[in-house]
């Protein structure tokens, strides 16, 4: 079996898109139904809870009522949502709801001889960081 090329801290919990608030923070039905959370984690509430949405892309086609979504809780009081959206399924493909995990996924791939287009490369230098 091979690993997969990004791995998270916590496991997710899925649920269901429901609406998007604004730019920055969608709300996600995380009741399967029967008043439970399916994600087994007794931290994780049942019901509607706001995640935060690192794209601010428009996302017409992707964000639908009913898609099923992926969150990562996160634990912290600061924040005005308790969940991180990962990736919303779309058809049999699931699709990354942070614009920059891309550029990660890329690299991963790349460096774990995934890319075969690109075997022919011998050094690869990340974007550079801006600097204000």
């Amino acid at each position: 079996m091979t690993e997969p090329l990004l791995s998270r801290d916590g496991d997710p919990v899925s649920g269901a898109f429901v609406d998007r608030v604004n730019r920055f923070v969608i709300r996600v039905d995380f009741d399967d139904g029967d008043g439970s959370s399916d994600s087994g984690d007794d931290d994780v509430a049942a019901g509607v809870g706001d995640a935060y949405l690192g794209d601010p892309g428009k996302l017409r086609n992707i964000l639908v009522p009913g898609h099923e979504i992926l969150c990562e809780p996160v634990d912290d009081p600061e924040r005005a949502t308790d969940y991180d959206a990962i990736a919303i399924r779309v058809g049999d493909v699931w699709v990354s709801l942070r614009a920059a995990l891309a550029n990660d996924l890329f690299a991963a791939a790349l460096h774990d001889g995934h890319l075969q287009a690109f075997d022919w490369a011998e050094t690869v230098v990340r974007e550079p960081e801006l600097r204000g």
